[in-house]
C-alpha cells in the first residue's frame, strides 16, 4: 500500500470533519465524507451566505495573485494551502509568469500527499510540511528550494488562514514575523472571516463556533482588527474591502500589503 493509500485509508476510518474538505465542499467539490458534507450543510443553514463567502474568498486569491504576477513578482508562497483546486495558484501565475516559482505550505498530510501527487511533474512548485505558527522555519525550508532566492520579492499568501489564530496579538506577530524577514517590497495577502454587530454577524460567529467545536478553533474579527493584521505593512489600492460575490457583500474582508523599504539589491536586478 502506497503512503497516499494509507492516509486516505485513515482518513475514511476517522469520522470527524476534516478542515480542508469541509472548505473544498462549500466550493463545490463533489469528494468528502459524509463528516465533512453534514457539517457543511448545518454551517449553510446558520449562515446562507457561507458558498459565497468562500466563493467569493477563492476568487479574490486567484485575482491577487494574477495581479501580482503582472506587476513582476516571480515568487509566491501560499500558506495553509488546503486541498488542490482547479484552478490553482500556480495555473493562475504560469498563465502570466511561466518561469515563476509557487510554493504550498501546508501542516496536513491528506493536503500534503493530494498536493504532491498533483503536482509531482512541475519542477516550478514545491510542497513542503510547515506551521503557520512557525514563520520563521517556513521561510528557512522555502530558502533552500531550488529557484528560490528569499532576497528577492514574494508574494505571501495569508489567504483565509488568519482567522484558526484566535489571539490577536499572536496573529499579528505571525504576520509582522513574516513581514520582518520577506525581502523588502515583498506583498503580503490576507483575507479573513469578518463580521460587524449585526444580524448577519451574530450568525455568523453562530456558525464560527459550531465550526470550532466540530473542527478547530475559529475567530471571527471584525474590519478594524483584520486591518490591524497588517502592522506597519502599506496597503496597496483599493486598500481593505469586503469582498462581493455576485454582487453581494460577503462575509470575508481582504487585502494586500507591501512591506515597506526597497527590495533587496539594484533596482535593474528586480525589474
Amino acid at each position: 500500500m502506497s503512503m497516499m493509500e494509507e492516509i486516505w485509508r485513515s482518513a475514511v476510518q476517522r469520522p470527524d470533519p476534516h478542515l480542508a474538505r469541509v472548505y473544498a465542499y462549500l466550493l463545490g467539490s463533489k469528494d468528502g465524507f459524509a463528516a465533512d458534507r453534514e457539517l457543511a450543510e448545518k454551517l449553510k443553514k446558520t449562515a446562507p451566505w457561507i458558498v459565497g463567502s468562500v466563493r467569493a474568498n477563492r476568487a479574490f486569491l486567484l485575482d491577487s495573485v494574477r495581479r501580482l504576477a503582472e506587476e513582476g513578482v516571480t515568487q509566491f508562497l501560499e500558506i495553509g494551502s488546503g486541498l488542490p483546486v482547479d484552478p490553482n495558484v500556480h495555473d493562475v501565475v504560469h498563465a502570466v509568469r511561466p518561469d515563476a516559482r509557487v510554493v504550498y505550505v501546508d501542516n496536513d498530510d491528506v493536503v500534503l500527499a493530494n498536493a504532491r501527487a498533483l503536482m509531482a511533474p512541475d519542477d516550478r512548485v514545491s510542497v513542503i510540511k510547515g506551521d503557520l505558527w512557525s514563520p520563521r522555519e517556513i521561510l528557512e525550508d522555502v530558502a533552500e528550494l531550488p529557484g528560490i532566492d528569499l532576497d528577492r520579492p514574494v508574494a505571501l499568501l495569508l489567504v483565509a488562514i488568519l482567522h484558526f489564530v484566535t489571539d490577536d496579538v499572536s496573529a499579528a506577530a505571525i504576520v509582522a514575523t513574516f513581514a520582518a524577514d520577506l525581502c523588502p517590497g515583498s506583498y503580503i495577502v490576507i483575507s479573513q472571516t469578518s463580521a460587524e454587530n449585526d444580524a448577519r454577524g451574530r450568525a455568523t460567529r453562530e456558525a464560527a463556533a459550531e465550526y470550532s467545536a466540530a473542527v478547530t478553533p475559529f475567530r471571527v474579527r471584525d474590519k478594524a482588527q483584520v486591518g490591524a493584521l497588517f502592522g506597519p505593512c502599506e496597503l496597496i489600492p483599493p486598500g481593505l474591502e469586503r469582498l462581493t460575490y455576485q454582487g453581494r457583500p460577503v462575509t470575508i474582508v481582504a487585502g494586500i500589503a507591501r512591506t515597506t523599504g526597497q527590495p533587496h539589491g539594484d533596482d535593474e536586478h528586480h525589474r
